[in-house]
């Protein structure tokens, strides 16, 4: 009779006492033809596998002699205390290591650790300024920066809202929160306090421009411009009025207040969104109503691209970033 397991652990001495297992562990007062196979050299793999041979030994051969067990106990015992011992030391080796990185690296994502690190117990200041959107005149061309990218723009009576981003952190939205780095001051305005936006334009799928947490508060009738290739991400929104733009591309936007025109532009940016490799799409964009011209230029860096398009205007405010990680 053989164990369920023989295959892998050991053939019952009282069945095969002809078998050849060579290289094997020799229980004291077993003949040499009688050692069970040994396939597991690792201390942790031994025990589970002696234990299981013992057990199914004893149920099928109660007249086998027991003082047989007692080397094999003692062999069992010494594994599971060397196995305890390596795995101590396994542990506090990984777990000093794993220190190192964390304190020490200089790779993306130990950076990326430190800085949640740092961000949990560090408030964010209040933003020194508060608009009052409701006060601006549909008369006249009003700009308010609320922080980032995100700018809130009243166009003779057309409100616009680019790359909105208004929630205390950026990255990956889990559902009950967002995983990622934390502002340091407030927005200027939060999605409560804003006027009924006319027209969402995103300039690109970075996840400090494309946010989903502020995107989901729209209202799906919300009339939204996207560059190329990003509407997908947009899934995951209730947003539906979505266009998206290549670059030189054009639309107009019309509602009670009148047209808006909206041209996409070149400029000097990526548009990867962790963790997809899909080659998106990036722009900025010309803004023109009633004879007046606005030019957002997104996440661009400085580039001679902006030397052609300042043929387009003249342009009554350019909206450019800034290199936000100096100073």
């Amino acid at each position: 009779m053989l164990c369920p397991l023989s295959s892998v652990l050991c053939p019952l001495s009282a069945s095969s006492p002809k078998a050849q297992r060579p290289n094997s562990y020799q229980p004291a007062g077993n003949a040499p033809g009688n050692r069970p196979i040994r396939f597991f050299r690792a201390p942790t793999a031994r025990f589970i596998a002696l234990s299981n041979c013992f057990l199914l030994r004893a149920l099928s051969n109660p007249l086998l002699d027991t003082s047989a067990f007692a080397n094999d106990v003692e062999f069992m015992q010494r594994s599971r205390r060397t196995f305890l011992k390596y795995m101590a030391a396994g542990t506090t080796t990984t777990f000093g290591g794993a220190a190192w990185w964390l304190s020490a690296s200089k790779q993306r994502a130990a950076r990326w650790a430190r800085r949640l690190v740092a961000d949990a117990h560090r408030a964010i200041l209040p933003a020194p300024v508060k608009p009052e959107p409701s006060k601006w005149s549909d008369n006249q061309i009003t700009i308010s920066w609320l922080g980032h990218t995100t700018v809130l723009i009243n166009f003779y009576g057309i409100h616009i809202l680019t790359d909105p981003a208004l929630g205390n952190r950026i990255g990956v939205s889990l559902g009950l929160g967002t995983v990622g780095p934390k502002r340091y001051i407030a927005p200027a305005l939060r999605l409560k306090d804003l006027p009924p936006i006319d027209v969402l334009l995103l300039s690109h799928a970075h996840m400090d421009h494309m946010d989903l947490p502020s995107l989901r508060r729209f209202a799906p009738a919300t009339f939204t411009v996207t560059a190329k290739a990003t509407s997908d991400v947009l899934v995951a929104t209730s947003l539906k009025q979505i266009t998206e733009l290549q670059w030189n591309d054009h639309l107009t936007f019309r509602n009670g207040k009148g047209e808006l025109q909206i041209e996409a532009v070149e400029v000097k940016h990526w548009g990867q969104r962790w963790p997809s490799e899909r080659v998106r799409g990036y722009s900025g964009y010309i803004l023109r109503r009633e004879g007046k011209a606005i030019l957002f230029g997104g996440d661009t860096a400085r580039t001679p691209l902006f030397a052609a398009i300042r043929s387009r205007g003249p342009f009554a405010a350019a909206i450019m970033p800034i290199g936000a990680y100096q100073p």
